[in-house]
């Protein structure tokens, strides 16, 4: 992002305020009273001025007032490669809304590259294509308490044969053809079209919020390839979010048709111990950490869950 000035720096704080106050007068009270929406509305609104480089974006909440979008149509000024950085059509989209009583975030990314430009910086491709569609979709799941239990992502690469003005980005960007369906304890369901995605699903059991479950793989037309799950500790530092700590078990076998949790690093002699074990460091970590000097509710709501 360029350089910001005194004045942009103050409009730009003007701009969160304004708009953090005009959403709140218009929401749902139960996605607004959740702890963490605050702080998800503005981190949201910092992400899409730091991409973009502006406070050019549309701001709205749904008619049934249970959810609000953030949408921007303007080029990334932060890109995989520094040589596309406002060199680009983009697309983003993040709605914040409610399913149930949890909060979630849900955010879709669409950029748009020319082959010129692609060629032009040494990135080139045996088939015949005119634009490359690059895609990221994430969403994120917190309890009515604030506490974040799910975290998936999806990433994925298509070439094109039209040339990136004849192209919807938008309808690319969110149609079945290119975006997942996303689960809260499972890997994203891979959507029509796939080339090579890289797919993560991290989640925790409401019950059991010390052990941390992450799984990785790869997405191809013939289904999940190269699927990878773990167990880690929750990171003491941010019980109260999705943050793993030490890797203490890994799949071994088929990870798509049956594995088992093989214990590493000699960190407990059995799965129930290593659990257990788990969940005594993490009510350390409740107990030692700042989060009830920021957050009284969710430190309070993680507190009762031990």
């Amino acid at each position: 992002m360029a350089t910001v000035t005194p004045d942009q720096l103050l409009e730009t704080k003007a701009f969160f305020r304004s708009t953090i106050k005009d959403v709140r007068e218009k929401l749902n009270p139960l996605l607004i009273n959740n702890p963490k929406f605050d702080e998800l509305l503005y981190n949201e609104l910092f992400f899409f001025v730091r991409k973009i480089g502006s406070t050019e974006m549309e701001v709205s909440v749904s008619d049934d007032k249970n959810s609000v979008s953030i949408v921007s149509h303007k080029p990334l000024l932060e890109c995989s490669f520094p040589e596309f950085n406002g060199k680009n059509r983009a697309y983003m989209k993040t709605i914040i809304y409610l399913k149930d009583t949890n909060l979630v975030c849900e955010f879709n990314q669409g950029v748009l590259l020319n082959r010129k430009l692609l060629e032009e910086n040494g990135f080139r491709a045996k088939l015949q294509y005119q634009s490359k569609l690059e895609t990221y979709y994430s969403i994120k799941f917190f309890t009515e308490n604030g506490i974040e239990y799910s975290n998936s992502s999806y990433s994925d690469v298509y070439p094109f044969d039209d040339i990136c003005n004849d192209i919807d980005l938008r309808e690319r960007t969110l149609s079945s053809f290119h975006k997942p369906t996303f689960n809260e304890y499972q890997l994203p369901v891979i959507p029509i079209h796939v080339l090579g995605a890289k797919i993560r699903n991290t989640y925790r059991k409401k019950d059991s919020l010390a052990v941390i479950h992450s799984n990785v793989a790869t997405g191809t037309r013939d289904g999940y390839k190269d699927v990878h799950c773990a167990l880690f500790t929750c990171h003491p530092s941010m019980p109260e979010l999705l943050r793993g700590a030490k890797m203490f078990a890994k799949s071994v076998g088929n990870a798509v048709v049956g594995f088992r949790f093989d214990l590493v690093d000699d960190y407990a002699s059995s799965i129930p111990e290593a659990y257990e074990k788990a969940r005594k460091e993490f009510k350390e970590a409740i107990e030692n950490c700042n989060l009830k000097e920021f957050n009284m509710n969710i430190y309070t709501a993680l507190y009762n869950s031990i």
